[in-house]
């Protein structure tokens, strides 16, 4: 998920890469290896409700009407296939909370139809300045890759033998493990850093990166003794030959220029976005954006003059990213996390691994906004798998479901509780 935003201080307009860190096409590059619509809203509220194969669809009691979202500055663009639900409980997240105090003139959510938000995607969304906006702040794959064409195919290839070397490290290890032997590597690498790195080390920052290492070791170590360090490894090598597959089907779809160009324009690994522009966005700073970009920053200001204290979030929720009622009731350790980064806007949520993955991309979104500015991705991860905790433990203790404010209707069913068998046996729904 990425942000793109002006913030209050003179700090520049930023793009901070669900997974992707999508500055350049570049980032989206790394992203891809490394792994970050139909009907508009009616009114100011949600779409009228669909048959969706003749189920009986439950809603719970305590949806906002469109009147209440109007009210409350909030707008929702529904696809032909999802339409999204908002809660009671929404106003709990400082954004909505901002909203409906008036601090932001608006908020909009915009679905879309698509498992990821790849540049093909951003261009069929109906809301005309929704798409011109997120297509302004994107690079074009077409003149991204006519740009970085030789680079491309170098940095894909360097990634597909770097996440092999990985792999290959994976596999030494469990050999390790299960001959007795990693346990007493583990704690002579221990010994060597302490004894002959600590020792040598005058700047803060690094002693605090060499400690962190040392405490990732030791974890290791009472993982092996524990018994859990098997499936952890086994998990990480799995993960590691995905990515050699996804980084294969890169270079197998980059050979030429033409099929490059169709594989970016229809890949990302961006599965949501939130934009603020707080001051408005600057398209004329030569450095971050093209002519064409200049070109649709001066459309927006024609479609919507007052766009600069709004806030936009777009989310996917088609492929593999489709609300289902089975994923409902999302807990965080459903999420895989990826290896501790010393950089806070590298993500913590894994989301090729992860279950619902899709369940997990609206929440993110929503918690980037914390107290009128918008946060780092590694921030805004733990900030929304503590508050799916929180909803988690409500459901469990109490029987209320109202923790899960947001609620998905397709033709799959409703998504954020399987359909009850009685409103006695979920309590509050």
């Amino acid at each position: 998920m990425s942000t793109e935003h002006g913030e209050e201080s003179a700090r520049e307009p930023q793009e901070q890469g669900f997974l992707d860190r999508k500055t350049s096409r570049r980032g989206f590059l790394s992203g891809l290896v490394k792994g970050g619509l139909g009907a508009g809203a009616i009114g100011a509220g949600i779409s009228a409700q669909k048959d969706f194969s003749g189920e009986q669809m439950l809603l719970p009691q305590d949806i906002l009407s469109p009147e209440e979202l109007s009210a409350s500055n909030i707008r929702i663009n529904n696809t032909s296939e999802t339409e999204l639900y908002l809660r009671k409980e929404v106003f709990d997240f400082d954004l909505f909370k901002d909203a409906k105090e008036g601090k932001l003139d608006e908020v909009v959510i915009t679905l879309v139809d698509d498992d990821s938000l790849s540049w093909n995607a951003l261009g069929k969304i109906d809301d005309e300045f929704v798409r011109t906006l997120a297509m302004a702040t994107e690079e074009d794959p077409i003149e991204y890759v006519e740009k970085n064409y030789d680079d491309i195919r170098k940095d894909g290839q360097r990634d597909f033998e770097s996440r092999q070397s990985l792999y290959a490290k994976g596999l030494e290890e469990l050999r390790l493990l299960n001959e007795g032997e990693l346990a007493p590597r583990l704690e002579q690498e221990i010994k060597d850093m302490e004894d002959a790195v600590l020792p040598n080390i005058k700047i803060p920052q690094a002693k605090k990166f060499i400690d962190s290492m040392l405490e990732s070791k030791r974890e290791r170590l009472q993982r092996i003794a524990d018994g859990t360090e098997r499936e952890i490894l086994v998990k990480r090598i799995e993960n590691d030959l995905a990515l050699i597959q996804q980084a294969q089907e890169l270079l197998d779809s980059t050979q030429d220029i033409d099929a490059a160009k169709e594989y970016f324009s229809n890949q990302s690994h961006t599965y949501g976005r939130i934009v603020r522009a707080k001051g408005g966005i600057d398209f004329s700073d030569r450095e971050r954006f093209t002519q064409r970009q200049a070109d649709m920053g001066a459309k927006l200001d024609s479609l919507d003059p007052e766009w600069h204290n709004k806030v936009f979030v777009l989310v996917s929720v088609g492929g593999r990213m489709t609300p289902k009622p089975e994923d409902s009731y999302p807990e965080p350790d459903w999420y895989e996390l990826r290896p501790p980064s010393f950089n806070p806007d590298d993500y913590l949520v894994d989301m090729l691994n992860s279950r619902a993955a899709g369940l997990h991309v609206m929440r993110h979104e929503v918690m980037h906004y914390d107290d009128g500015k918008l946060v780092d991705e590694g921030i805004t991860d733990r900030r929304a798998l503590d508050s799916m905790g929180e909803a988690a433990l409500r459901l469990k203790e109490n029987k209320d479901t109202s923790g899960y404010s947001f609620v998905y209707k397709n033709k799959h069913g409703i998504t954020y509780a399987k359909k009850p068998k009685s409103t006695e046996e979920l309590g509050n729904i």
